[in-house]
């Protein structure tokens, strides 16, 4: 199955574990992360980690009935001190789509915060682009 990810690169499963060609990323999936999607409690639970700079859905989608209006999310996007990863949830579990390092004058919340704003930006784009 291909997929284009946020950032519109296409991938088809067979990244998971190497260092892709197109982006330069090497995708892996984070055991550190349940394989489930993230609801907003949750994700505010990671942000307390004290390894967790930053952390931020892309996306947010109701799941459940209407007895259970719980948002949850399949795209991440987790800053550390050291870097910026965006993360989309797979069979797999959460994989590595994109990681930049942070270098030691930028500050990785920021640093973090400016990835969230570009790929919420590209999954809008490819949302509306989707329905034109």
């Amino acid at each position: 199955m291909s997929c284009v990810s946020l950032l519109g690169v296409k991938h088809d499963g067979s990244h998971i574990g190497k260092e892709c060609e197109e982006c330069g990323t090497k995708h892996r999936v984070l055991e550190s992360l349940p394989a489930r999607p993230f609801s907003r409690s949750a994700l505010d639970s990671l942000r307390e980690e004290d390894s967790v700079k930053f952390v931020r859905g892309v996306g947010w989608f109701f799941s459940g009935t209407a007895d259970d209006d719980v948002e949850t999310t399949e795209d991440i996007v987790l800053g550390t001190k050291n870097y910026a990863r965006f993360l989309t949830l797979h069979e797999t579990g959460w994989v590595v789509e994109q990681e930049d390092e942070i270098r030691e004058n930028e500050d990785p919340e920021e640093y973090a915060f400016q990835r969230w704003q570009e790929v919420s930006q590209g999954a809008s784009e490819a949302f509306h682009a989707a329905f034109d």
